[in-house]
């Protein structure tokens, strides 16, 4: 029995008993890792014009020192406030956490416009990855005015691309 499971029985355990002191490590965790974005979505509370929002990147060291304490996790996310692909420690992290915790899920929510073959062949060398894109409009026009960018095919194109690297892998 792998260990993200032992931990997911123990936690079980201990909330059928009540217990007030754990044993059990957390089992959903998420690490943010910035505040960037590529996008200006109309829906987005962050509009930097609009509120001095300033865009922030979590650097390696300061993700290291969370990644540390993070055990047996069934699932952990690596998200932002924006698009994570920009943070530039992003495959590091990724991979600290990919070989720290080979039994865990890794999740990611993106805009896809930065997904590239390196990121997909990254996701398919871990192989328990949670990807969530967001495709905000059923067309160019749309997307753009909702947006602020004209990546849609970019988006779809790559969608598409990572459907077909995770036939036959749970992704």
């Amino acid at each position: 029995m792998n260990t993200v499971l032992k931990n997911l029985l123990i936690n079980e355990d201990e909330k059928a008993e009540g217990a007030i002191c754990l044993k059990s490590s957390p089992t959903i965790v998420g690490i943010p890792i910035g505040t960037m974005c590529n996008y200006r979505c109309v829906f987005c509370k962050d509009d930097t014009a609009a509120n001095d929002f300033v865009p922030m990147e979590v650097t390696y060291q300061e993700f290291e020192k969370i990644a540390k304490m993070i055990r047996n996790p069934a699932n952990i996310g690596l998200f932002s406030w924006g698009e994570p692909l920009l943070n530039s420690n992003y495959k590091r992290m990724f991979q600290y956490v990919s070989g720290t915790n080979p039994d865990s899920f890794i999740s990611i929510a993106t805009n896809g416009s930065l997904m590239n073959e390196e990121v997909i062949d990254m996701f398919a060398g871990h192989g328990l990855v949670h990807v969530n894109v967001s495709l905000n409009a059923p067309n160019n026009p749309l997307y753009k005015k909702i947006t602020g960018t004209g990546k849609f095919e970019l988006v779809k194109s790559n969608i598409e691309k990572l459907n077909n690297r995770a036939k036959g892998m749970l992704f």
